[in-house]
């Protein structure tokens, strides 16, 4: 995947330019607890070893990187929106699902489905959804399936995992039966991806056709909702289980944005040419200007429209994006994301942040630039090459494992002689 470029979280700085967290120095001055003899002394020597190791492993989800940089042709000076449409262009590169990454996930759905068929029938189907049936995956989004099956074919939830499990999709799947809709969970065995997996539930079907009739009307939806999407998972705020906003929601709300924006409406901004400023400008909206307290949104007539304070939450009371299902006007899409209020308070901080740094880089820029005689050196002072975006996104330790696990999988081949591989054809389609 190329050479990484790696910043700790640690060592972050806050808007005061001061570091987010200070410098330890233990000091060991010796007095009473200080280890006397030579058994205390290894004893103390392994529990700090191990105290070391405890902490290496929970800082590695903290050391995030941005290595959309490396495929910037030049970081030199120049307008900051202008730079920052580069590094989203960048970042939406590197996001892009690489060949290895598109064939072996539709080899999984293969997988699974070779595996069903074979013990149940034919007659069974076997659907994707959610962001992989919409192409609007990030490289660690789940994979989400559907199995229908006719009347005359039992399948539960338990027998399938089953079936999964015995067939070396997976191992130790997890059921669960209470949720609202019941769900099988794993994780690929050969590439480590999570999937989910329901039973003759087709409502993701008919929204992924929502979502492609969309993306063909606005051609930004799909760069900028993989943005959001990737921005919400960074601060946890994905699942609807945990009161974030799911998938559907998300690519509801950038619709919604591209349908108001009035340079847009107008004809006065080309959404391709501008996903620097349209980022900005969609942080703002939701992260400060939208009352999502009494207004709700509607992409299918792209209007707005008064809640009047009804779109309470069942759980905290708290009000929550109010979104109008395109494929079922009556549905709220938004009413089980009870923290709303904590994606709207990351919208605003991380507009502040990036508004604020791009403040900063002008006014370096248009100092310089105004200037006499300034070498290429003495731009680099002020610290060019650094990322702007990065100051709002980053890309984990554990998304870059991930795609270059799934490269060594790919690159061996292993895969090709296993007895499902016999007969997978790849989907054009999507390459």
């Amino acid at each position: 995947m190329g050479k990484r470029k790696f910043v700790a979280m640690s060592e972050t700085t806050d808007d005061s330019g001061t570091s987010g967290e200070e410098d330890f120095i233990s000091l060991n001055l010796g007095g009473e607890d200080e280890p006397k003899s030579r058994q205390e002394r290894r004893h103390h020597e392994r529990k700090e070893s191990k105290r070391k190791r405890e902490k290496d492993d929970s800082e590695q989800d903290n050391l995030v990187c941005c290595p959309w940089m490396e495929l910037m042709d030049s970081t030199a000076p120049e307008a900051p929106h202008k730079r920052l449409q580069k590094e989203v262009e960048c970042f939406l590169r590197y996001m892009e699902p690489t060949e290895a990454e598109r064939q072996l996930r539709e080899y999984l759905v293969h997988k699974i489905r070779w595996a069903v068929q074979s013990r149940y029938s034919e007659d069974v189907e076997v659907h994707v959804f959610g962001s992989f049936g919409s192409n609007l995956y990030l490289p660690n989004s789940d994979i989400d399936v559907v199995v229908c099956t006719p009347p005359h074919i039992q399948v539960t939830l338990r027998n399938l995992a089953r079936v999964l499990e015995n067939a070396g999709v997976c191992s130790s799947p997890q059921v669960i039966e209470k949720a609202m809709v019941p769900v099988i969970k794993f994780r690929d065995l050969l590439t480590d991806l999570p999937v989910d997996i329901v039973i003759d539930s087709t409502s993701g079907l008919g929204s992924g056709k929502v979502i492609r009739q969309m993306m063909k009307k606005q051609p930004a939806l799909r760069p900028l909702t993989l943005i959001i999407k990737h921005f919400l998972a960074l601060h946890d705020l994905n699942e609807v289980f945990t009161g974030g906003i799911g998938g559907y929601a998300t690519v509801c709300l950038v619709m919604s944005f591209l349908q108001i924006h009035p340079k847009l409406a107008s004809g006065r901004m080309k959404a391709e040419n501008n996903l620097g400023v349209l980022l900005l400008d969609f942080l703002q909206l939701y992260g400060h200007h939208f009352s999502m307290d009494t207004v709700g949104i509607c992409p299918k007539t792209a209007s707005y429209f008064q809640t009047n304070g009804r779109n309470l939450s069942m759980r905290g009371h708290r009000h929550y994006f109010s979104i109008r299902d395109p494929d079922c006007l009556s549905n709220d899409l938004g009413c089980k994301s009870f923290n709303s209020y904590h994606v709207r308070s990351s919208f605003n901080y991380s507009y502040l942040v990036l508004s604020r740094k791009m403040f900063q880089m002008y006014a370096d820029w248009q100092g310089k630039r105004d200037r006499c005689g300034v070498t290429e050196e003495k731009f680099k002072r002020v610290n060019w090459d650094a990322s702007l975006l990065g100051s709002i996104l980053t890309v984990s330790m554990n998304v870059m494992d991930q795609r270059e696990r799934i490269h060594r999988v790919y690159t061996d081949k292993s895969w090709l002689r296993e007895e499902a591989a016999s007969t997978f054809k790849l989907n054009q389609e999507k390459c």
